[in-house]
């Protein structure tokens, strides 16, 4: 059996056990590797091109994140088992941040929204379920999804780009044994116009930005007749901590529901170069 088949069938609980013992990053910024890509990573949402590149774990957010780069393109996995990282990812994103200078500047970034769709049994509401939790169930049609957005600052660029790559960045996202699966890939050059690029080079110290649960922009949402929406995001204070079920909220009842807390990490890298580079005579 081959080592990735034995790795897509490890269990959810015995995969993250073994980030852990390979790598596990305390708070929320964190120095990684960038490993050689050498054009072997394919951006299709899937794990099998990372078997061979570490991946840091991040203990407090429960989320694996792997940086990986060639010559042209730099490669990140966001990875992660919790349904409800998913949930929020598919309705308030996901943004990827690149500074160039290795600070925490947000001056070009992708942000990305949707994600692998649930299963049709995950998203069948039950028949208990109150009229109020079915309205916010049939408006989530009207939550765009897979949209991919690019801010170029320096070019005074906020638009939607195609998610395959022909205006620069490509994502991809999967689902495999419950693992939900995101993949950028960014160039590293900037480019021509409506082909948009990092701005770094093979060897650059960079940083790169990961936010997601940002729901700034859903507070204050009410189910029609008034009262806010039940079980649901509501216009409730942040902060506080996930009841039993691990979904945001306040007490039982039903009542006013809490945001959730904006998950935010930076990574600070030195982009690998090729070992074709590295023993390469100088001039």
């Amino acid at each position: 059996m081959k080592f990735t088949d034995v790795l897509e069938n490890l269990t959810p609980a015995v995969f993250m056990f073994l980030l852990v013992f390979i790598s596990s990053a305390h708070g929320k910024e964190q120095n990684i590797d960038s490993y050689w890509g050498g054009g072997l990573i394919v951006t299709d949402g899937q794990f099998n091109d990372w078997v061979d590149v570490p991946v840091t774990f991040f203990k407090d957010e429960k989320v694996s994140v792997g940086v990986a780069n060639d010559s042209a393109h730099l490669y990140i996995l966001f990875r992660f088992t919790d349904r409800q990282w998913a949930r929020l990812i598919r309705m308030g994103g996901l943004s990827v941040w690149v500074d160039n200078q290795a600070k925490k500047k947000k001056d070009f970034g992708l942000k990305f929204s949707g994600g692998p769709k649930f299963d049709s049994a995950q998203m069948a509401p039950r028949k208990s379920t109150p009229e109020s939790q079915r309205l916010r169930d049939d408006r989530r049609g009207e939550i765009p999804e897979n949209q991919l957005l690019v801010i170029d600052k320096a070019r005074l660029v906020e638009k939607i780009i195609p998610m395959d790559g022909s205006e620069g960045p490509q994502i991809s996202c999967g689902m495999t044994q419950d693992f939900y699966t995101f993949e950028f890939k960014i160039p590293l050059k900037k480019s021509e116009l409506n082909c948009y690029g990092a701005g770094v080079a093979a060897g650059d110290k960079i940083s790169i930005g990961l936010i997601w649960g940002d729901m700034e922009q859903f507070k204050g949402r009410r189910a029609e007749g008034g009262g806010p929406v039940s079980g649901g995001i509501g216009d409730g204070p942040m902060g506080g901590g996930p009841p039993p079920g691990g979904m945001p909220g306040g007490g039982p009842g039903g009542g006013r529901m809490q945001m959730p807390e904006k998950q935010e990490i930076w990574l600070k890298t030195k982009l690998s170069v090729s070992s074709a580079a590295q023993t390469a005579p100088n001039p």
